[in-house]
């Protein structure tokens, strides 16, 4: 059975381990320097966690973890940045889609306006994903960056009412 869980501190090594490995990265680049850049960022994923400027979630079950979620606040527009990934001996098996499901119901909990994320185009499962989410292509669909992606957005009803995970608890905005 798969658990969602509020990641800790010491998730970072077992993060990191992830975000290295060449078949988890692919749809980045997949090359080592890649790999080490996502690893940078998870120290400070976690600690916008540990303050309340996002929320960091591990998907595991009793053999250990398998996959991620996190989405970051952002302090101009009110929406969250979303990133997922499971481990890629893991995938097709609804990992990815309960990750999906806690992050959007915790970012709606804690008050964000929406959530926004990148996808590669050819990264098929995650975009099929993300728009059975309720995610829609952005005016930004045409993203310049290096590495042909384009955004998602998914932009909360302002008559929702929250969509509480029993057991994680929401990030606290500033």
């Amino acid at each position: 059975m798969i658990q969602i869980r509020r990641a800790c501190d010491s998730d970072a090594v077992w993060l990191i381990q992830l975000v290295t490995e060449p078949s988890f990265n692919r749809w980045m680049g997949g090359d080592a320097q890649r790999g080490e850049l996502l690893a940078l960022a998870v120290p400070k994923k976690l600690e916008l966690h540990n303050v309340g400027r996002g929320c960091v979630l591990i998907a595991q079950d009793q053999t250990g973890p398998l996959g991620y979620g996190a989405y970051l606040d952002s302090i101009s527009t009110g929406y969250s940045y979303v990133e997922y990934g499971v481990t890629p001996s893991k995938f097709r098996r609804g990992i990815g889609g309960s990750i999906l499901d806690a992050l959007i119901a915790s970012a709606r909990q804690s008050g964000s306006l929406g959530l926004q994320t990148l996808c590669h185009p050819e990264n098929v499962a995650s975009i099929k994903l993300l728009l059975s989410r309720g995610f829609e292509r952005s005016a930004f669909a045409h993203d310049p960056t290096s590495f042909k992606r384009y955004t998602l957005s998914y932009a909360f009803d302002s008559d929702d009412g929250p969509s509480p995970i029993e057991g994680i608890p929401p990030s606290s905005r500033s």
